[in-house]
């Protein structure tokens, strides 16, 4: 029986699929790497981009992945954080060419790069780099106190289903099938209570004790003799 339930669990619930998974936690998760870079242009460090990008994240994972695991939201926790690193660097970069711009138009500077070029300029000062990595710690410990509870709520869940998956399971197994099978139904019934297969030998010994006693032939008389 408890082979039975186990069965049950692994086919009610779909095999996982980690790359897939992965993949769509990476496409979902972009939302909160573009909240973070639009606040970041109005000079802003909100928390409220890294819960986009976790909630988002567990979502895709789950679309693209067919199943919601730990592992799963561990997983898209992880690359929504990836995510938003990503973003800050475009901010910093974006942040590189305006300051091209800057030098270009006061004459500092005869050449001015492309945003691409600046990609590449954004981490050779690294005066400037460490004031961002600090912006960057700032925002990543705000994202990661905003969807702390997202994440937890995510736990909740997944042991929620699968604890309903088991109790689905159990009340879906067949008990009816190990009793019409009597070899089954006497090797797992404890001593004592495994019912006779009704064999007429068998039938015949049951009725046939205490014939002694019911029987008129044997039974004395009213003056003590057989």
């Amino acid at each position: 029986m408890q082979n039975n339930v186990y069965q049950g669990i692994n086919t009610q619930n779909p095999q996982e699929n980690v790359i897939a998974g992965a993949v769509g936690a990476f496409l979902f998760s972009l939302a909160g790497g573009v909240v973070w870079f639009l606040l970041w242009q109005i000079g802003i460090l909100a928390g409220i981009s890294g819960v986009i990008g976790v909630v988002c994240a567990i979502k895709g994972y789950k679309v693209f992945g067919k199943a919601e695991s730990k592992k799963g939201v561990i997983i898209s926790a992880v690359i929504a954080a990836i995510v938003i690193v990503i973003a800050w660097y475009a901010c910093l970069s974006l942040d590189v060419m305006h300051a091209y711009e800057q030098w270009y138009a006061d004459g500092e500077v005869d050449y001015l790069p492309s945003y691409f070029e600046c990609v590449g300029h954004a981490l050779q000062d690294g005066e400037i780099l460490r004031g961002y990595l600090i912006d960057l710690l700032i925002g990543l410990a705000f994202c990661a106190f905003g969807s702390f509870g997202s994440i937890r709520s995510a736990f909740r869940r997944v042991d929620q289903n699968n604890y309903n998956a088991a109790a689905n399971s159990v009340a879906g197994t067949d008990f009816g099938a190990s009793y019409q099978n009597p070899d089954h139904m006497n090797s797992s019934a404890p001593d004592g209570f495994r019912p006779s297969c009704g064999s007429e030998e068998q039938e015949g010994d049951h009725f046939g004790e205490g014939s002694d006693e019911t029987s008129g032939e044997d039974r004395p008389d009213a003056n003590g003799q057989e």
